[in-house]
């Protein structure tokens, strides 16, 4: 003999958790949004030199090796993505500067905030005062070419 079944009502088991899902799920895109770090384009990069050690984000390109006019020295140039970091990790003595624009300077110190690097700057360098010569020297730009290598 064949059961007969009758037709029953749905299944409602799943039906509360569709509120908590919700509430989780928004939890998450505000967590995202707001409170996790912001990735952001380009490589960190370090340089060494002299007693003052730097770390740069958003490095998009390390190299194009740029000698000093006078002593014939090669410095370091790095492009940058704008609104990239420039954070001082040590620095013996007071000898050093952030330099950009015609008069405007910065000493790098022990202990300073990091220094966002905007389109303002365009460019910068970072000049070493005892010595007489830039070390670093830091483009300022957002476009990916292709540069000489």
């Amino acid at each position: 003999m064949r059961s007969v079944k009758r037709a029953g009502r749905p299944v409602r088991r799943y039906r509360s958790l569709v509120s908590p899902g919700i509430a989780v799920l928004a939890v998450l895109m505000f967590y995202a949004a707001f409170v996790s770090p912001k990735t952001q384009k380009g490589e960190t990069a370090r340089f060494e030199q002299d007693g003052l050690c730097l770390e740069v984000t958003g490095v998009h390109h390390t190299g194009g090796f740029v000698g000093n006019f006078g002593d014939k020295k090669p410095f370091d140039a790095y492009r940058v993505y704008p609104g990239s970091v420039l954070t001082v990790l040590e620095a013996s003595g007071e000898r050093w500067e952030l330099r950009w624009g015609e008069d405007e300077a910065l000493a790098l110190a022990d202990g300073m905030d990091p220094v966002e690097l905007t389109e303002e700057f365009n460019a910068a360098v970072v000049y070493d005062l005892d010595a007489g010569r830039t070390l670093l020297q830091l483009w300022i730009t957002d476009e990916d070419e292709e540069y000489w290598k």
